[in-house]
């Protein structure tokens, strides 16, 4: 299971909406000031998604609970995403050139084919089976100040 902490946002009888802020893995990198990738995801800034799920831990606004997706699902939305339109480019230009036998006939299909595939994902979502796990635990270390002189 991958997990990701969520925020509780509200409440609504058995659901409740979360909000996830999604990270690039640039922030533990190393070598990020050197990097253009760090530089485009700083950019675009830290985006936010909100997902309205069961509320099976009975969690109130405010809290911290942590999200779980299969790797199996996320395995297969990066294929739907990535993979098929791929297909659909190359399918595509394949079939332009044989079609008409010049390169801007197997750009133009290429192009139709990967927008196709697209369109049809767009309509054919298949949401991921996202599960609430638990309340995130964070530990509350409060010092404390002894009245007590130490002798020596």
């Amino acid at each position: 299971m991958i997990e990701e902490v969520a925020t509780v946002i509200k409440t609504e009888g058995e659901s409740m909406s979360v909000e996830i802020q999604r990270q690039s893995s640039c922030g533990a990198c190393s070598v990020k000031s050197g990097c253009g990738t760090n530089l485009i995801a700083s950019l675009f800034g830290k985006r936010r998604a909100m997902l309205s799920l069961p509320n099976t831990i009975h969690a109130q606004p405010g809290d911290r609970v942590v999200l779980g997706i299969r790797e199996n699902d996320l395995v297969t939305g990066s294929i739907r995403l990535y993979l098929l339109p791929l297909a659909g480019l190359l399918l595509g230009a394949m079939g332009g050139h044989l079609l008409a036998g010049t390169e801007l006939f197997a750009i133009a299909g290429g192009l139709l084919g990967m927008f196709a595939v697209l369109q049809g994902l767009k309509y054919r979502q298949v949401a991921p089976d996202i599960r609430v796990l638990r309340r995130e635990h964070t530990l509350n270390i409060e010092p404390v100040k002894l009245n007590q002189e130490v002798k020596p």
